[in-house]
This record gives structure tokens, sequence and C-alpha cells, in this order.
């Protein structure tokens, strides 16, 4: 009855908007104005998070100020991977001192890899990464104040274990985001509130295993736990001569395809999109992704919102996709960049009103560019990596990073190097693993990566005291 009310008044402030029109209002304002319509009716129908129907959300000419009060800071790092021994970190100096970097700022970002119940009493099945719900309890005391908790991990235990991890987390007063118990619940943003400003984090996922899109729900459906999507589907692009061999190759498997077709599809067995191979006639070679339009604009739609809300806005997602396709346990991190459809919707979420995109995924860390004086992190590695050790070395390499607010809008970026005790260096089995501020030497390796892997954005580092320091101020 609420909703067919709703509707009803809907309705009638219709002819509002053919007023508006008529009398020259702005498109822009007939379009907010349609929103907030279309927003009142499906709000009362119980969906908080609804994407209009009236087309995607104007992207703002640049980015919105912040309000936080000056000095304002978050520090941000990379994976939990495989923290197997919480109460160990509490009588570890070396990572104290790391954590000290997270308590000191206003808010602490991680990406929590995989979930976090007790499996005893878990009634699900699965295998991935997996966190005692005790450790939960602890993410505060290591300053780590807003998890993202959407990524390729996030369905190991499959919806049970999303809504597992969801309950420990908010058991544990956890600000997360990017899982829900159906998509509007996973789009909704984890609000920090601080003393010097409330900090709204949306985060995703474009690594989308599959059936792990959280469901909407319905009025004849509750919708389904999962990860907050951006879905996407990669392109192989090729000349004529190699679209015209695959064409045979496709019929070799009873796929026919006309001379004239410019894309084609090859699905063994039926494979859906995600294990087929896609090949689309270019003028160029290479790679390219087709993205899920809903699921982009409603993102940038949750950046709006929240930026309207709150004090500061920051979007993080968790993306293996490159621009090649190629990973870093294959090839070195210096030699990848990330796919086209990261670049610019980053720019896009920065222009909706996002201070800073923080990405997670690969697990060599990669560069920084400053867009609209804005940082965005293309890669922060891994912050805990205690997975043994048959892994690449620069996956031992990561960094935290600093973002100074002043004058509404971030200032600079301190970048702090950080050395995960690779167990090939010989660091006793109880450091393997674990973060530690690096110096010397080392920290200077560490930090010409970022600024090598940076340079294709433009960004300059400079290198100050074995801590690397990016102004924003000229971006």
């Amino acid at each position: 009855m609420r909703f067919q009310t709703a509707l009803l008044l809907s309705l009638a402030a219709l002819p509002s908007l053919a007023h508006a029109q008529q009398s020259g209002t702005s498109e822009a304002a007939r379009r907010e104005r349609s929103t907030q319509v279309y927003d009142r009716m499906m709000r009362l129908r119980g969906d908080p998070n609804p994407q209009s129907p009236f087309g995607p959300p104007p992207v703002e000419k640049g980015p919105t100020p912040a309000s936080v009060a000056d000095g304002f800071t978050i520090a941000a790092g990379g994976d939990l991977l495989g923290l197997r021994r919480p109460l160990a970190l509490s009588r570890d100096p070396a990572v104290q001192k790391v954590m000290a970097l997270f308590r000191g700022a206003d808010a602490g970002f991680a990406n929590l890899e995989g979930n976090v119940f007790d499996i005893a009493t878990f009634n699900g099945r699965g295998r991935g990464p997996l966190h005692a719900a005790a450790l939960a309890d602890q993410f505060d005391d290591l300053g780590l104040t807003l998890l993202q908790a959407s990524n390729n991990h996030s369905y190991d235990y499959g919806a049970e274990g999303v809504l597992a991890t969801i309950a420990a987390l908010d058991a544990a007063k956890v600000v997360h985001a990017g899982i829900g118990r159906n998509l509007s619940d996973a789009r909704r943003p984890g609000i920090l509130v601080t003393p010097r400003g409330t900090v709204a984090m949306i985060a995703a996922t474009s690594t989308v295993q599959i059936g792990a899109a959280a469901q909407p729900s319905r009025d004849d459906q509750p919708g389904a736990a999962g990860v907050n999507p951006l879905r996407n589907n990669a392109i192989t692009l090729v000349n004529r001569a190699e679209l015209d061999s695959i064409r045979g190759i496709a019929a070799r498997s009873g796929l026919a395809y006309p001379a004239e077709a410019t894309q084609i599809m090859i699905k063994p067995n039926d494979a859906d999109e995600r294990t087929g191979e896609t090949f689309r006639l270019s003028d160029r070679t290479g790679l390219t992704y087709d993205v899920d339009q809903g699921d982009r604009d409603a993102l940038l739609m949750s950046i709006r919102a929240a930026k309207r809300q709150n004090d500061t806005v920051i979007f993080t997602i968790h993306a293996h996709e490159t621009a090649n396709g190629a990973q870093d346990h294959i090839v070195s991190g210096d030699t990848l960049a990330p796919a086209d459809f990261l670049v610019s919707f980053y720019h896009d979420a920065i222009d909706a009103g996002a201070d800073g995109v923080f990405a997670t995924g690969l697990h060599s860390v990669q560069g920084l560019e400053v867009y609209k004086g804005r940082p965005i992190f293309y890669g922060l590695g891994s912050l805990f990596f205690e997975l043994g050790t048959a892994w690449p070395s620069d996956w031992y390499d990561s960094i935290v990073a600093t973002t100074e607010y002043r004058g509404g809008k971030p200032y600079q970026v301190k970048l702090v190097p950080i050395a995960l005790g690779e167990p090939l260096d010989g660091r006793p089995r109880e450091r393997q693993g674990l973060p530690a501020i690096a110096t010397g030497a080392e920290a200077v390796r560490i930090l010409q990566q970022v600024q090598r892997r940076s340079q294709r954005f433009g960004t300059r580092i400079r290198i100050d005291k074995g801590v690397g320091i990016v102004d924003l101020t000229g971006g």
C-alpha cells in the first residue's frame, strides 16, 4: 500500500516536471528531480540504493570539495592475506610500528581478502582464505577502521560465507563495505565517524567469481548475498586475417559465423562469457573490456549520494584485470598496466565525488596517479602475506600510503615502504609474511619500484629519508 501511494504521489509530480521542461529548467535539474521521484518510490518499496531508470547519472566536470578538518589523514594498506596468528600481532614490535601508522591516522583502510568466521560453527561449504572470528575484534586495535570486503575470494564459501562474515564484522562493530545480504546492501557505503570528519567508503570488485554478485530483492524474491560487482568481459581485438582464422576454428566446434560477422565467441561445451573467449574485429590488436553499464552507473550514483551526506568519500576496488591480461605471478609487476576500463572509471569516480581511489588485487605494488588533485592507487600490494614460499619476490614488497587533507581536499601522500618478510631471505619463520617498515637500501629499492610504476601516469615521487612523498596540489 505504501508503494502504491508513493507511485500515485510520484505520478502526480510528473506535470511539474513537464512544466519545468517547458519553462526552460536545465536538463540537469530535470534529471535530478526525476531521480528524486524515483528514489522516493523505490525507497518506500524497500530498496535503499535504487538505480534510476532515467539513464546514467551525469558525470561532474571535476571533484567536489571535502569538508574534513585540516590535517585529516587516511592510511591505506593492501590485502590482508593469511592472518593466521592474530594474538602474535600484539607482541611483534615490527608489526606494531607498522600498525602505528594506521592508529595514528584518522582512518585506516585495508582489503579483507577472504572471509571471517569460525569454521567449527559454519554450516556451509567452501575453501579459501579464512580468518578466525576473533580477528574481527582486533581490527580496531590494529588501527584498521575501514575494511574493503569485496574481492575475488569473498564468495569462496558461498552466500553462507558472505553472511557469516557480515555477522562477524558487525558483531565487532567493524566498518566494512562491498558485500551484503542483497545487492542494495552490498552497494551501501561503509560510514566511519571520526572527531575530525565522516568518511564514506564505496567498495566493489571487478574480478567477480561466477555466482558471487549479490542479487537484488524483488517483490517475489528476497535477493541473495554476495559482492558489489563491476562486471566485465575481456574482448580480444584482432585484425581481419586473424578473425578469419578464428572463424574456421569456431566452425570446427559447430559454431557457424557468417563472413560479415565482426565478433566471434568460442564457448566449448556451452561455456558462459567468463569461461568462453570473445574476439572482435578492430583496427588495433590487443585487449579491451566490455563493462556492465548498470553496475558502472550504480557505483557512480552511490559515490555521488555518499558525497552529499559525508565529509569525504573514498572508492575502493579489488581488480585483477590488466591491459593485456597478464598477471604478476607470470610476468614482472613492472610490465603491467591497468585495464582500460579501470582507468576511465577511476577518473569518473573522482569526478563524481571520490577524494581517492584505493585499488587492490595485483599482489605487487603498482603505480600512483594524481588526477585533478586526487590520488589513485592502482595497486597497494599486501599488508600481511602469510602464504608460504612459492611466490614472486616483489609480492613481499609493499607500502602504507597516508593521504593528508588541507583546505577541503587531499594535499599530500606519504609512502612508507614495507617489507613483508620474504621466506627466502633468511628471516625466521615467525617473521615470514608479517610487515615491517623497510629501512636503508631496501626502503629506497621499494620506493624506486613505485616510482618506475608511476611514470606512465606522469607522477613525481620524491624520496626523503626513506619515505616517498607526492604533492597533490599540482595534480
